[in-house]
């Protein structure tokens, strides 16, 4: 019973291991741009209900 417990636990280390390794990494050579990078994502998301076009400004927080 304890050498199947333990062909368990290493097989399923091996697992982990090897997902981790085929995981892409971030570039660091890709710098952020607010303009390409956030600014779409607070157009999308926020602008609708945190600009002065709003009918009703949520939680009194102006994003222009």
């Amino acid at each position: 019973m304890r050498t199947k417990t333990a062909f368990i636990y290493y097989s399923l280390l091996a697992c982990l291991v090897g997902m981790v390794a085929f995981v892409p990494s971030s570039s660091a050579d890709e710098a952020i741009s607010f303009e390409k990078d956030i600014l779409p994502i607070f157009t999308k998301d926020c602008a609708a209900c945190h600009s002065p076009q709003a009918d009703r400004l949520k939680a009194g927080l102006d994003l222009s």
